[in-house]
């Protein structure tokens, strides 16, 4: 980005002043000088030491420093290609050597003499080729986990526990984690990303978490240059803004950001103008020696025309590799033949992915492929898709036709070959879905069969199952096993095949309801049930209903839970979906949050439209009246008839009362509602005239 002369710029950028922090490295560098009072002075004597002895005489030979990156999505989102990490590595390379286009851009005026102190740092990056155990890999490791890609930080995502991934030893891989958002604890605005100096911190979490789009530019990427300025943090480097203008005098190799050729900076700025100058103090030891503008072109700002490193910031880098015993392991001869990126490109592995799994007929999904090394042909066989076939590295197929499907994926380097083949790889869902209505009892299904029920978890034992333990009726219902495999974190859920609710009227009503059995395993226990929908298909979901701690339940059972009677069982009414989701491809799904808490079992889903749960209305029972509606312990009945007999129903069926009314007399009825469940029921009325089923609810 080119700098900016005008007056109305240099008054926008003003206004853009710390107006967003998108660093979180000094949040945690405050935090560790909170925790150890004399870090700063330890970090002032070493660099006091580092400008003392100096740095040994500017290499010939770039470093090299082998890379692994942790991808950690959600589904899929923040699944970056490979393709994309590739490019995040050629910027890094640029921008450590001096090849990034925008170096024509670096200032050198009177004013903003820096182009002769724009250094070539000499730091190559290359993704490791072999794992910590001597495999076989492309420098990239996948986990799908929600926990550990939102809200990313040391105990998440760099913990394969928290729901991330364990570091790889730093002392033979540089390790960058991608995640899709990371954790704010106080900064104005939106974290970017985040490092750990090597001056401090626990081995375990040393490296970079960066979301994923601010990896390379392609992809998701937006071509900044975060990850630059994060290695930088790793490798020693301190924002240009560093304690601000300091004060004239102060020794500028023993302050701020230990470098005499980045002028101080009062704050971090996003601004490009030319003549942006925040602090008039000269420090002692300046390279300058006279007041300049800000160095807005450093990597280590904040601004958007990042450009270079300093030749200070290049000896910082350089004497921190040479001292620190893990950096200098990582970066020699025997390390990096131990990681094989000195060594050729071998193919050991064939290996794809998909967008996704599960579709709706008449979609589309794309394939790549993460094979590697050294590919020079492919041969896709795509049975039921379209292409069938194709030899390229990223593919889209479509399915028109609803069924199980297998891939294959060939690959050769000219001299070997290797397949990879998965079966029942990709499910297409019918559309139009099953007919209404709904009325899932469990008793005659697999679960999961992948086609009408799918389970899955984030960091669970296990998944939703079928039991014959316990039920709301009949002998089977589905559950969670909890007490035993539960922890807190984890996450699962199951969802529906497809559902055709285009059939309905737009003015009608849906209603969705459910039993469920839950109880505590502590008075503390705050486990969460949630319902969502979908309109297209799953690829995204609507919220629809969220039941927690006590309002799930506040019974409590320490021991193992199973519901042994009707009382244990809630029924649980939806109202809340509109005729959007009156569509061909309708899907639903629960999802169960654990908090370490006790089983849950699940029984009844109904799905039925409002307009179907009446029989042909009569006059006189048409105007039969019910009040109030939700009700809590008494229903008033209003009758226009005598000699009406009347049945009252749960949400499944079954029959719970069986009454008549014959007098003449009086019109109502008070029914007693007390001992019912919260729940949907309903009143079916007959006499001479016909019949007619009129919905209650008990809140």
């Amino acid at each position: 980005m080119k700098f900016i002369l005008t007056s109305l710029f240099i008054t926008i950028s003003l206004l853009t002043l710390a107006q967003s922090d998108w660093c979180g490295t000094d949040h945690y560098y405050q935090q560790s000088l909170a925790e150890n009072p004399n870090l700063q002075n330890q970090i002032d004597e070493y660099m006091s030491r580092m400008h003392t002895v100096g740095v040994a005489s500017d290499r010939s030979d770039s470093i090299i420093i082998p890379v692994v990156f942790h991808v950690i999505h959600d589904n899929g989102i923040g699944n970056i290609s490979h393709a994309q990490i590739l490019d995040g590595i050629r910027i890094l390379n640029e921008d450590f050597n001096r090849l990034n286009a925008d170096t024509i851009d670096t200032r050198n005026t009177v004013d903003a003499p820096f182009l002769p102190r724009a250094a070539n740092a000499k730091i190559c990056f290359q993704l490791a080729k072999l794992d910590p155990n001597g495999n076989c890999t492309n420098g990239v490791e996948r986990r799908n986990s929600a926990n550990g890609t939102y809200n990313g930080s040391d105990a998440t995502s760099k913990s394969f526990s928290g729901g991330g991934m364990d570091i790889w030893n730093r002392s033979n891989y540089f390790n960058v984690w991608v995640v899709n958002d990371i954790e704010n604890t106080g900064s104005a605005g939106t974290i970017l990303g985040y490092a750990q100096f090597p001056y401090f911190g626990s081995a375990s979490t040393y490296g970079v978490i960066i979301r994923h789009d601010r990896v390379g530019e392609i992809g998701t990427g937006t071509g900044d240059r975060t990850l630059t300025h994060e290695i930088g943090h790793c490798l020693g480097l301190f924002h240009v803004f560093q304690d601000g203008c300091g004060s004239t005098g102060t020794d500028c190799s023993n302050a701020g950001d230990y470098c005499c050729d980045t002028p101080p900076s009062a704050q971090s700025t996003q601004s490009c103008s030319d003549t942006y100058n925040s602090c008039n103090q000269i420090q002692s030891g300046d390279f300058y020696g006279v007041n300049v503008v800000d160095q807005l072109e450093n990597y280590m700002s904040y601004s958007d025309c990042q450009n270079m490193f300093s030749t200070d910031q290049k000896n910082i880098m350089h004497f921190n590799i040479d001292s620190y015993g893990f950096l200098t392991t990582l970066t020699s001869a025997t390390n990096l033949n131990n990681t094989g990126v000195t060594q050729p490109d071998v193919l050991c592995s064939a290996s794809f992915e998909s967008t996704q799994q599960v579709i709706c007929a008449g979609s589309s999904i794309d394939f790549y492929d993460l094979s590697y090394a050294g590919i020079n042909t492919r041969n896709w066989n795509i049975n039921g898709g379209s292409p069938a076939t194709s030899n390229d590295s990223l593919i889209s197929v479509t399915y028109n036709t609803a069924g199980v499907y297998t891939v294959s994926l060939e690959v050769s380097d000219g001299t070997s070959t290797l397949m990879e083949t998965k079966t029942n790889y990709i499910t297409v869902l019918p559309v139009p879905g099953n007919n209404l209505p709904i009325q899932e009892g469990f008793e005659s299904v697999t679960f999961p069969d992948n086609y009408n029920f799918f389970s899955s978890n984030y960091n669970g034992v296990n998944d939703w199952e079928l039991t014959t333990n316990a039920a709301h009726t009949g002998t089977k219902s589905i559950w969670y096993n909890n007490y035993q495999n539960g922890s807190v974190g984890a996450v699962v859920s199951f969802e529906s095949g497809t559902i055709d609710l285009s059939v309905l009227d737009p003015t009608d009503n849906l209603i969705f309801t459910f039993d469920y059995a839950y109880n505590k395993r502590t008075s503390a226990s705050d486990d969460y049930l949630k319902v969502y929908v979908s309109d297209d298909c799953g690829e995204n979901w609507a919220f629809r209903k969220s039941i927690h701690g006590n309002f799930l339940n506040n019974e409590v059972t320490s021991g193992v839970f199973t519901p042994s009677s009707i009382e244990d069982w809630n029924n649980v009414v939806i109202s809340n979906i509109d005729n959007s989701f009156f569509i061909s491809n309708f899907r639903y799904k629960f999802v169960f949050e654990s908090d370490g808490g006790n089983n849950i079992f699940i029984d009844n889903i109904n799905i039925v439209p409002e307009s179907w749960l009446a029989v042909d209305e009569e006059k006189g029972l048409a105007q039969i009246q019910m009040y109030p509606n939700p009700v809590s312990n008494v229903l008033n009945v209003q009758l226009t008839d005598a000699n009406t007999s009347m049945k009252v129903y749960d949400a499944a069926g079954k029959e719970l009362q069986n009454l008549y009314f014959n007098q003449t007399d009086g019109n109502t009825i008070q029914l007693s509602t007390e001992n019912l469940a919260v729940g949907l029921y309903f009143i079916s009325f007959t006499n001479e005239q016909g019949s007619i089923s009129k919905k209650f609810i008990k809140k």
